[in-house]
């Protein structure tokens, strides 16, 4: 869901081995973005101590129209130890005009700010195509700088800007994490579209999602395990980050990006994830959410705990490819330097799937579809027998209702029974009607 209007030339030098690297400090364009961002920055927010929330957002075409106001509110209602700087760094190319993103972002960080929340809007017109991790390392080092934060002492959040739902004490969490025992925490997200097709309300996609976040959990609970930090541990681990590892309910301690080399240039959030694991220690990463499969709320709790992010995506890629929501950015690949027409589209009309009137063979239908998903699903995380036993189980699966099979290493999922599953996805159905 990144924002961002690069994707397939070379990056500017990242940061390497130090705060900011021989080759970023050499790199005249990287300077001068840096002073242009951290001066725009510096006018808007106070020295101190912050909790940085770093959200890249496109400034042409429209693009960010749908999704940037309620991402806003949502931040605004967030409280934390230490004040919150919402930095919005609004990019474009200097080949395309501006919209009135900023304007309009500016406009609305002035009414929902206060002395908890602060909205910083800063813009460039980039003169070449730029990576988003070189942007988020560009908005971390001008935040820094900025406020004059203490690296070691600075949790930040990586963000984007399509926020739908955000729990009360997310952020103070997230913080709580990376300023204490781990250097980075990672919690729930769920893809949704609540104000056109809540995502409950399409059952198979909604119950992969979820499957989706069980295991994500599952993984993180594995790297308290011993020997975690082996090399093997950590390649396995490597293989699947970019299942466990999104946006918007992501934490890391300052000082943790640069002892990790810095914000990869692409994929800079998996690589994130995998470089900081790799610095060992069974407390580099913590997850801020885990489960109980013996509870039968566990669905109700992850909907409630989770950051909802905009489906807008995940939903093409699922009605048009049949693609879950873990290879969704496989399925729905663009050009960034383009308008994204993912990002412009008015809302599909989808016909909702109610449970509670469901029958027949619309729900063997329904069953097959969902087998298939889990299936799709389970590809992207280890082949943990224990760890995918208590994921079904969450769902409401349990030994006598499914049917796993290993061949060659690809595991699938035959539903036989589940009458549990369908209660829990008929609960979370009831929740969608509480307000956002």
């Amino acid at each position: 869901m990144s924002a961002l209007w690069d994707i397939d030339t070379a990056p500017i030098p990242g940061p390497a081995a130090s705060w900011r690297s021989a080759a970023v400090q050499r790199d005249a364009t990287y300077r001068t973005l840096l002073n242009t961002v951290r001066d725009q920055l510096a006018a808007q927010l106070p020295v101190g101590p912050a909790l940085p929330v770093l959200i890249p957002t496109v400034g042409f075409g429209g693009q960010s129209v749908r999704v940037l106001s309620h991402t806003m509110r949502e931040l605004s209602r967030q409280r934390a130890s230490v004040p919150i700087s919402v930095v919005l760094l609004v990019n474009r190319p200097q080949t395309r005009p501006a919209d009135d993103t900023a304007t309009r972002a500016r406009r609305l960080g002035a009414a929902l700010g206060c002395d908890a929340v602060r909205f910083a809007v800063a813009e460039v017109a980039l003169a070449q195509r730029t990576r988003l991790g070189v942007l988020r390392q560009l908005m971390l080092d001008a935040v820094l700088d900025a406020q004059q934060c203490d690296p070691e002492a600075t949790g930040c959040v990586v963000a984007d800007d399509d926020i739908v739902r955000l729990p009360a004490g997310t952020l103070a969490g997230l913080l709580r994490v990376v300023t204490g025992q781990a250097r980075l925490a990672l919690g729930p997200v769920l893809f949704d579209s609540p104000q056109s097709t809540p995502a409950a309300m399409l059952p198979a996609f909604f119950a992969a999602d979820a499957f989706r976040a069980l295991l994500a959990a599952r993984s993180l609970r594995r790297l308290r395990q011993p020997g975690t930090s082996s090399r093997a541990a950590h390649a396995e681990f490597g293989d699947h980050a970019e299942a466990i590892a999104l946006s918007c309910n992501l934490a890391v301690r300052a000082a943790t990006v640069r002892e990790a080399g810095g914000f990869a240039p692409l994929n800079e959030i998996t690589n994130l994830v995998r470089d900081v694991h790799g610095l060992g220690g069974t407390d580099a990463i913590t997850a801020t959410w885990d489960f109980d499969p013996a509870c039968e709320n566990v669905l109700i709790d992850l909907w409630r705990r989770a950051v909802h992010i905009s489906a807008r995506r995940a939903l093409p890629a699922y009605l048009a490819h049949g693609v879950p929501t873990v290879g969704q950015w496989r399925a729905c690949r663009f050009r960034a330097s383009r308008v994204d027409p993912v990002r412009v589209a008015p809302p599909d009309s989808i016909e909702l799937v109610r449970l509670s009137t469901l029958r027949g063979r619309d729900k063997e239908a329904l069953l097959a579809e969902i087998s298939a998903a889990l299936t799709t699903t389970l590809r992207y995380f280890p082949h943990d027998p224990e760890m995918i036993e208590d994921c079904l189980a969450a769902l409401g699966l349990t030994l006598e209702s499914l049917w796993v099979e290993n061949r060659s290493a690809a595991l699938s999922v035959r539903i036989r029974r589940a009458p549990g599953l369908l209660d829990r996805l008929m609960a979370v159905q009831d929740l969608v009607s509480e307000p956002l």
